[in-house]
């Protein structure tokens, strides 16, 4: 009921929509391109940052699997050489 109200006392034309449309597109395009430079690499800044903790971590493990291999060895051969004496 207030919205015909409305609709006759202050009625729209075509152009009104397309320019409110027009003006709300544009609004939300300069807002996108504001934040590309800004908000977006914030994003991809820690996205990298996740991902270097996590290989930082891989790395680590690969580490200690590789240093625990090589003392493996090495008793090995320590066992070897007091088992030939």
């Amino acid at each position: 009921m207030i919205l015909n109200n409305l609709r006759k006392t202050f009625p729209r034309s075509k152009t009104y929509y397309i320019t409110s449309l027009s003006v709300l597109f544009g609004s939300i395009y300069l807002l996108d391109k504001f934040l590309s430079g800004s908000y977006y690499n914030y994003l991809q800044y820690h996205k990298d940052k996740k991902v270097e903790k996590y290989n930082a971590i891989d790395d680590l493990a690969r580490d200690r699997i590789k240093k625990r291999r090589e003392e493996e060895e090495k008793l090995k051969k320590e066992q070897e050489q007091q088992n030939k004496k």
